[in-house]
């Protein structure tokens, strides 16, 4: 926080006078402080967090319903606050977050919040229409198969090359189903797992069937 003590009036008369929060005598308080001092009763800044924070530590669940009354009451300028401070402070702010969230508090609230039956219905009902647009699909699809090349070995050096095309593929399958009503799918032509031969998960071997041929062709691989 920026020291501004050098720009405040030098006494609670002049604070008074000039509509000042706080004053600065540049005088030790009390307690021996040197701080600012809030012109509404003269008290030095420190002692008064020092006070705030020995109730809240004595009155957690009194403090708790303050906050969540002022909170409440306050809603739009808190929110617009926090707008403008992320806005000027990104890193600090994805940094805040990122260490709530891994809090036993934090994990324990995002369960709590996706375990709400509106929120599960929500995510359900964004999921079904996101899934309904084919290059959606097509991308859902494409990284299963690269997950499952992966796990069987199958996936070549030269992927990134061809993932663009493959994309390409999987989104031209999906839109025929869309636009046909009969469901299609990108087929590896040689297995990728096979008893005799398997294939890699390249362009070359993929190719769109339909569902039921897909279905009934399963692992099999006859040469041609």
């Amino acid at each position: 926080m920026a020291d501004d003590t050098h720009t405040l009036p030098k006494s609670r008369k002049e604070a008074l006078a000039a509509g000042s929060k706080h004053f600065f005598t540049g005088k030790p308080c009390k307690r021996g402080h040197i701080a600012k001092r809030t012109t509404g009763n003269g008290t030095c800044v420190v002692c008064a967090s020092e006070a705030s924070r020995k109730w809240v530590a004595a009155n957690p669940e009194r403090s708790k319903a303050n906050k969540r009354r002022h909170y409440d009451a306050n809603i739009d300028k808190i929110k617009e606050r926090a707008k403008v401070w992320r806005a000027d402070n990104l890193e600090q702010a994805r940094a805040s977050l990122q260490k709530r969230r891994n809090t036993p508090e934090g994990k324990a609230a995002r369960k709590e919040y996706r375990e709400r039956p509106e929120v599960k219905a929500y995510q359900k009902a964004y999921m079904t229409e996101w899934y309904s647009e084919p290059e959606h699909k097509a991308r859902s699809h494409v990284s299963s198969a690269e997950e499952r090349a992966r796990k069987f070995g199958k996936m070549p050096s030269w992927h990134d090359q061809e993932r663009e095309a493959i994309l390409a593929l999987y989104t031209e399958a999906a839109t025929l189903s869309a636009t046909t009503g009969i469901p299609r799918e990108v087929d590896h032509i040689i297995p990728l797992r096979h008893d005799e031969v398997c294939g890699l998960h390249t362009l070359a071997n993929l190719r769109i069937i339909t569902r039921r041929e897909n279905r009934a062709k399963n692992n099999r691989f006859t040469p041609g």
